[in-house]
């Protein structure tokens, strides 16, 4: 991939990262939660959020190669 070309992410990679943007708010500023995080959170939360890190983390991985 050469430098300051856009690529458009695949739309399953863009919902990702939409999932995942206000949780990073949350974990960057916890006051921004309705609640402590371990309150708010709960086991489906946390394993989507990890799906969704998986999903990108390996469509940035193939942009790479």
């Amino acid at each position: 991939m050469r430098a300051g070309k856009r690529v458009e992410p695949p739309r399953d990679v863009e919902w990702c990262a939409r999932y995942l943007n206000p949780h990073y708010v949350v974990s960057r500023y916890p006051d921004a939660a309705d609640g402590l995080p371990y309150e708010v959170y709960e086991e489906e939360d946390a394993s989507r959020a990890l799906d969704c890190a998986r999903v990108i983390l390996e469509w940035v991985r193939q942009l790479l190669q």
